[in-house]
């Protein structure tokens, strides 16, 4: 997968994706970024978790745990 501090939308992982399928790739590429939302000030910690891009979150996805 690709984790993105970002908006998913026109993130590297949204370009990566396109280039990878427009040349053939078989595949399953995932992108988890931002979704195209306002995120309010808060700590670095809790803003990650609350877009679940904090370690655990990432764990959980890598592990298939959860859709991510």
């Amino acid at each position: 997968p690709s984790f993105e501090e970002t908006e998913k939308s026109g993130s590297i992982g949204e370009h990566l994706s396109a280039l990878l399928f427009e040349n053939g790739f078989k595949g399953e590429f995932k992108t988890k970024a931002i979704d195209n939302k306002f995120v309010p000030s808060s700590t670095v910690g809790s803003a990650l978790a609350s877009n679940g891009l904090d370690s655990a979150s990432m764990i959980k996805i890598i592990n298939g745990e959860n859709n991510g």
